[in-house]
């Protein structure tokens, strides 16, 4: 999850990165090498425009695509349309829109990544993270994954919730995927939470986050 989110930052397409910490991506590579429906490549050149329209009073225009019209046959045709961003009364609130959403094997994943970049673009614009609303086209369960599902809302008493801090900006993303000595708080940890070798060690060390990190 923490990998995702970085390699979308980072703007990365490439399957390597994520088979690292999640050997299943590989199977939605049309060519083993890529991943076609990656929202990296699709939203870098739009955040610059994105952060000159927060810079204006009130800007109803800052939204990155990242649906494109009549896509090719792929096994990776992008689940998220579009991330809308509005600075009110000093708070930046993100909306996301979603042609379909898998609520077992996506919608985790999908919170956290637009969570973190909606948090990191608030840093950098001296915001307070504001809400973060999910338009669900299509939300949906497979009976496969009925079973797993029910197991957790069984346990509520077993989760171990760990908040997010306020990141100071947007995450030095390509220096943390790579596992850069040269990196301070936050990012150091979720360097630290990477480099860790089971699910439990990374849970470990993302609770090592300070939920009041402000910008230095």
């Amino acid at each position: 999850m923490i990998a995702e989110w970085l390699w979308i930052a980072a703007y990365r397409n490439d399957v390597a990165t994520l088979a690292r910490y999640n050997k299943k991506m590989a199977e939605f590579s049309d060519d083993g090498v890529t991943l076609a429906g990656a929202y990296g490549p699709r939203m870098a050149d739009q955040v610059d425009y994105l952060l000159e329209q927060l810079k204006k009073p009130v800007s109803r225009q800052a939204v990155a695509t990242i649906w494109r019209p009549c896509p090719a046959p792929s096994k990776d045709i992008p689940c998220t349309v579009a991330w809308q961003l509005l600075a009110r009364e000093g708070k930046l609130h993100g909306i996301v829109t979603m042609r379909s959403s898998d609520v077992w094997l996506g919608l985790p994943y999908d919170f956290h990544a637009f969570t973190q970049l909606t948090s990191g673009v608030a840093g950098e614009m001296n915001l307070e993270p504001g809400g973060l609303t999910f338009n669900l086209g299509s939300s949906h369960l497979y009976d496969r994954d009925r079973e797993k599902a029910l197991t957790v809302l069984s346990r509520p008493d077993e989760l171990r919730c760990v908040r997010s801090p306020r990141l100071p900006g947007r995450p030095p993303a390509d220096a943390i995927l790579d596992w850069s000595d040269d990196l301070v708080h936050p990012w150091s940890v979720y360097r630290d939470v990477l480099k860790a070798t089971t699910s439990l060690e990374a849970l470990n060390r993302l609770e090592n986050l300070d939920a009041a990190t402000t910008k230095p």
